[in-house]
Formats: structure tokens, C-alpha cells, sequence
């Protein structure tokens, strides 16, 4: 999410309700969704953690205060309000989507996987969390599990570009299924010419056979 820049007037009605919410539980939460839609993930942290404050044990709160924190780079707070969200719903497949991505972020990619891998188990079609599985599994090395992440998440989203070509990419690295990415891949290049990351991929998986082709990818 891109930080959207404010102007004077609303910095300055933005400060006022922060005076106004000390205290207040309901309008510090309402803060905190306002500044993360806006990007300003330091200004959403404080104002979900001053109502984590006042309501200890409010799971929407922690959830939140765990989301901001993680992407404003505040990985040790993030990591305590997601567990102790964890805690009061455990089954919960968007505090372990978060968890994941907090992982991931911290490139524990293991962990990233085994707690996506339980989301996908509680939510078995949501794209957010098989899409976030396919790169922790990527990431860690876990080609065959990535490659079926991908494989359900592009039959939910046939229309994801990005998502078809990094599935070919893994596809190439799981051995067995190389011809399969290839084949995935040129077909890529074919529809996004203009695309390097495509035509790097496909070099790396040619250069042995075909070195030639490779050099002109």
C-alpha cells in the first residue's frame, strides 16, 4: 500500500482526533483503520495499541495492532499481538495469515509455511492465503508444495499474470514438472513480451540444453 500524502488541513484535523481519542477506545480503533488505509502504518500501530491498552483482551484490536506493526517494520510487537491473538482463536485463518506473512517478512520462511499451511486448512479457497503459501513455500525451498499452492490459487485466479509466471518458474524448479514450466513459461512470454523477469526465467531453465537460447533470453 502506497502512503498517501496529506495535506495541512488534514494533518491537522487528523491531530485533533488524536487528542480527542485519548482515552477512547472506540475512536483510537477507528484511527487505526483510517491510518492503515492510508499507509501510515507507525500512526495505525499507536492508535491500536492504545486501545490493546485499555482492552487487553480485544482480538480485533490485536489483530490490527499486529498487521501495523508488521508492516511498519516493528516485527517483536507484531509477533506479540498476533500470538496473543492466536491464543483467544486459535482456528482463526486471518491471524495465521498474518502470522505467516510476519514470518516470511522475517525470512523464517519454515515457520511462514507451517503456519500458512494451517490457514489453508481452516480456508481452503481463499486466494490471499494459498498465494501467500506458494511464496513462503518458494522461499523455502519447498518446490512441490509451492507448485500446488499455485496450482489452486491460479485455478481461483486464472486471470493473475503475475501469479502464472512465478507458477511456471517453480514449476521449473520442482524437476519433474520442468517440461510443464516451460511450456507455462514460453507461453508467458508469448502473452507479456515485454516483461524481463519472464525472459530471465526461462534462461535460467534452458541454459544447460539449450545455452544458445538461453543467451538469447
Amino acid at each position: 500500500v502506497m502512503i498517501k500524502a496529506l495535506t495541512a488541513v488534514e494533518v491537522a484535523h487528523l491531530a485533533r482526533i488524536e487528542k480527542q481519542a485519548a482515552g477512547n477506545p472506540q475512536l483510537n480503533f477507528a484511527l487505526g483503520v483510517a491510518f492503515g488505509r492510508l499507509g501510515h502504518y507507525d500512526r495505525s500501530e499507536d492508535a491500536f495499541h492504545a486501545v490493546v491498552q485499555a482492552r487487553p483482551g480485544d482480538f480485533d484490536a490485536l489483530i490490527n495492532l499486529g498487521r501495523s506493526a508488521a508492516r511498519a517494520g516493528h516485527y517483536d510487537r507484531a509477533r506479540s499481538a498476533l500470538d496473543t491473538a492466536l491464543k483467544i482463536r486459535p482456528d482463526d485463518p486471518d491471524t495465521l495469515l498474518e502470522l505467516g506473512l510476519l514470518h516470511a517478512s522475517m525470512k523464517d520462511f519454515s515457520r511462514s509455511v507451517f503456519l500458512l499451511a494451517q490457514a489453508r486448512r481452516k480456508a481452503p479457497r481463499r486466494p490471499d492465503i494459498l498465494l501467500a503459501l506458494a511464496r513462503a513455500a518458494e522461499d523455502a525451498g519447498y518446490y512441490g508444495d509451492s507448485a500446488l499452492a499455485y496450482d489452486d490459487y491460479v485455478a481461483l485466479r486464472p486471470g493473475d499474470e503475475t501469479a502464472r509466471r512465478d507458477r511456471a518458474r517453480v514449476l521449473g524448479y520442482t524437476g519433474e514438472r520442468l517440461d510443464e514450466g516451460l511450456k507455462e513459461m514460453a507461453a508467458y512470454i508469448a502473452r507479456r513480451p515485454q516483461d524481463p523477469v519472464g525472459h530471465y526465467n526461462l534462461a535460467q531453465f534452458t541454459w544447460r540444453e539449450q545455452p544458445d537460447n538461453s543467451l538469447e533470453q
